[in-house]
């Protein structure tokens, strides 16, 4: 069980799209709090390793567990892997979307191809549809769990030239509150995180122009970091937040004001 302060000592989080950015700074924050942390990541082993490698030498228990989100069996497959090693999942973190920068290109909306639009929005919801029917069984079995899916903040506030990914995360959205409403009889809290643009390694290539353009239209001046979404994060899958479940959390620092 948590413990009253929100820490989360005696259970097991996994977080997918662990081994980088957003993901990589919420297995830090759990860890941190007490929660053993499997790091899920899809092709990067030496990165998600040196991450385990981390949280086990700041004295947590932690695994790398290797596996693709968008497949089915392969979120079983990592689920029973977790438990066997860790214990069952009690929180799940679905920072994991499937996609990557260069498959979400930014194209007016007649000259996107079905094609594109079609694996853009089938991925994301995927990656989001997999973990969780995978941990779902067992934390209904149990009779409690927490969910978080970290989503953007495209789906309420779109931007030009991506239809498709602003749709995906909408998709995602409506998910998150059904199913909140579906599983809170069996104890299971479903919530979402939705960060705007986030500094983290995947991104720093852009134009530092378009870095310096996203921090002066956020309220507080600045940049998201990993970190802040990871506290957003850490607050909705605790007991802290015990009575939310259905939210849609906006880690944007003032930037849409929703």
């Amino acid at each position: 069980m948590t413990t009253p302060n929100g820490g989360y000592e005696g259970r097991v989080a996994l977080v997918t799209g662990g081994s980088d950015g957003i993901g990589a700074a919420t297995a830090r924050r759990l860890a941190a709090a007490g929660a053993a942390v499997a790091v899920n990541y899809h092709s990067d082993d030496a990165k998600a390793e040196n991450i385990v490698k981390e949280l086990i030498g700041d004295g947590a228990r932690a695994v790398a567990v290797k596996a693709d989100v968008t497949d089915a069996a392969a979120c079983r497959d990592l689920v029973a892997r977790v438990g066997a090693e860790l214990g069952p999942v009690d929180v799940l973190v679905a920072v994991a979307s499937g996609l990557y920068v260069h498959d979400v290109p930014v194209v007016p909306f007649p000259d996107t191809d079905w094609e594109s639009a079609e694996r853009i929005v089938g991925r994301r919801l995927k990656a989001f549809h997999f973990p969780v029917a995978a941990v779902l069984p067992g934390m209904y079995e149990r009779g409690s769990g927490s969910i978080v899916v970290v989503g953007s903040t495209l789906s309420r506030v779109p931007a030009a030239g991506m239809v498709p990914i602003s749709m995906a995360h909408a998709a995602v959205d409506a998910g998150v509150r059904a199913l909140a409403r579906e599983a809170g009889p069996r104890g299971v809290r479903v919530n979402a995180v939705a960060p705007n643009f986030i500094l983290t390694p995947a991104n720093e290539f852009l134009p530092e122009a378009f870095k310096a353009m996203v921090a002066e239209r956020s309220a507080l001046g600045r940049n998201g970091r990993a970190e802040d979404v990871a506290e957003a994060v850490a607050f909705l899958a605790g007991d802290a937040a015990s009575y939310l479940t259905g939210a849609y959390l906006v880690a944007d620092g003032g930037t849409s004001m929703l």
